[in-house]
């Protein structure tokens, strides 16, 4: 640091981007560097080498599709059924976002929706999300509810009540068929705005979800705080393994409480037998899950009887890859079920048609061979 003013050499460097590479573009080169030191962490430094390359032209390539995914109607909505346990039948459906994108294939939310808040597209898609799932809701029985998760973000964007409003209009779907699941973090950001908020879509009939219950410690009081419809418990409670006393005894408690303070509670992660039986015995009221249904489109509805139909658990070793696919004739739907297990085993990757829908006679089912990825 000799010949430096004193003030520089009594300064602290916190992050340092290096370049040591035989490249005529240095600055690009060490801004790339400096820019994977930002997001490891205070304190650290990084050689700059090709691979930052690849992903930060990776990333811009994700940009540029995403900027213009919503115009070309890229998006879409899958949705997984929610089951009553007493009735076996279904009772809703979660809005769950895809990304159809031309070359990399269906992509999950955990794939794009951090960078779509990085460059402002959050509050748009969580719109179109909203929108796009009262309309499509609209045409169903009207006994099926509709839930949505809500991101912190458009939870406290000023035009988030004013936007569900006009999304029920539009679609001339009734409130109380609408279900917004928030997570704990917003209501730990500003109580008191998110009380409000809470209440007025209440006046709407609009109903309320705490999704992810049990992984935040303040649970139980907000469960006091806030006017919640229904608790989600979250599937690291459900799934636990090993599943000992302690986690029967949370999950026991869990349902009680909402059973004394007359909130629904539902199961999510379900993927098992196992599962299921787990949430029955500990008085869980509804599940959702593996087990019954991974999310679908929209046009896959058809085979769930969301009219009212019974689930049938016997056929939930069917596997189903499209519905146009189906045949009535029983030794035909066994070949097609090994031939699609077959391929699904051979390229072995979670992308692959791991599950679907069957409809037959009024029933659906499911099945998940190989990986599993958490929906």
């Amino acid at each position: 640091m000799k010949g430096f003013p004193e003030t520089i050499r009594r300064l602290r460097v916190h992050r340092i981007g290096q370049w040591r590479h035989p490249d005529t573009d240095i600055l690009r080169s060490a801004d790339l560097a400096l820019y994977h030191s930002k997001n490891a962490g205070r304190g650290v430094c990084h050689f700059f080498d090709s691979d930052m390359r690849s992903r930060a032209e990776d990333r811009r390539a994700l940009e540029f599709d995403l900027r213009k995914a919503l115009v070309l109607r890229q998006m879409e909505l899958h949705y997984q059924p929610q089951i009553d346990v007493e009735s076996r039948s279904i009772i809703g459906l979660e809005g769950l976002l895809r990304w159809r994108h031309p070359k990399r294939g269906l992509l999950l939310p955990a794939d794009f929706l951090p960078l779509a808040e990085e460059i402002g597209l959050l509050l748009p898609i969580g719109e179109w999300v909203l929108k796009t799932a009262c309309k499509e809701a609209s045409t169903w029985p009207n006994k099926i509810a509709i839930a949505v998760n809500v991101s912190a973000l458009q939870f406290e964007s000023p035009a988030f009540i004013a936007s569900v409003e006009m999304a029920l209009l539009k679609a001339g779907l009734d409130g109380s068929r609408l279900e917004v699941e928030v997570t704990e973090n917003i209501l730990i950001r500003s109580t008191e705005i998110a009380r409000s908020k809470l209440e007025l879509l209440r006046k709407m009939g609009v109903h309320i979800t705490m999704d992810s219950f049990g992984t935040w410690l303040a649970s139980l009081s907000h469960l006091v705080q806030f006017p919640f419809n229904k608790i989600k418990i979250d599937r690291t409670l459900v799934s636990d393994v090993p599943f000992d006393s302690k986690s029967r005894a949370i999950l026991r408690a869990v349902s009680a409480l909402g059973q004394s303070l007359g909130i629904a509670t539902l199961a999510a992660g379900v993927e098992t037998r196992e599962h299921l039986s787990r949430v029955q015995q500990e008085g869980c009221q509804s599940v959702q899950g593996f087990f019954y249904s991974a999310a679908v489109p929209a046009k896959g509805l058809d085979g769930m009887q969301i009219s009212g139909g019974i689930v049938n658990e016997s056929l939930c070793r069917i596997l189903y890859c499209s519905k146009n696919l189906i045949s009535d004739n029983e030794n035909q739907q066994k070949e097609m079920l090994a031939n699609i297990l077959q391929t699904a085993r051979r390229r072995n990757s979670e992308q692959d048609v791991t599950g679907a829908l069957f409809y037959n006679s009024g029933y659906f089912a499911q099945v998940l061979e190989g990986p599993k990825k958490a929906i």
